[in-house]
């Protein structure tokens, strides 16, 4: 699918975004502003998705319960990091302790105090920077 993000005759483009689907709409006028030269294309796909997030920065491998993995707080680098998350689930389902694997294994989620607020920081966060905007700042 990359290739679709490239430029062809018909003009049509992919947004990629890791904001809300309802701000695609900004999102697409911000990309009109970054590369005027493109027109008015026909956007043809979009997708969004939510970050999760660790409070030391690190992926997360934890075994909640007796054979139950879970590998979260990708930070951003997914993809990457859950390529290289996958051999050490690899090593630790085929018999690894979990002492011997690169990542440590945690017991148990630990949420993060206040996370239940996060849509009003966004909130308040786009407005502002719609705000800043508006006004040229």
């Amino acid at each position: 699918m990359p290739e679709k993000a490239l430029i062809k005759p018909s003009l049509e483009l992919i947004l990629v975004c890791t904001a809300f689907a309802a701000g695609s709409v900004d999102l697409i006028a911000y990309a009109k502003r970054l590369w005027p030269f493109i027109g008015n294309p026909r956007w043809t796909h979009g997708w969004n998705g939510q970050l999760a997030l660790t409070l030391d920065h690190y992926p997360h491998l934890n075994e909640p319960a007796d054979k139950v993995i879970a590998c979260l707080g990708y930070n951003g680098r997914g993809v990457a990091m859950a390529t290289a998350m996958g051999a050490e689930i690899a090593r630790r389902i085929t018999g690894a302790q979990p002492a011997d694997l690169d990542m440590p294994v945690k017991s148990a989620l630990e949420p993060i105090r206040l996370h239940r607020l996060w849509p009003i920081g966004v909130t308040a966060r786009l407005a502002y920077g719609r705000l800043m905007r508006t006004i040229g700042a």
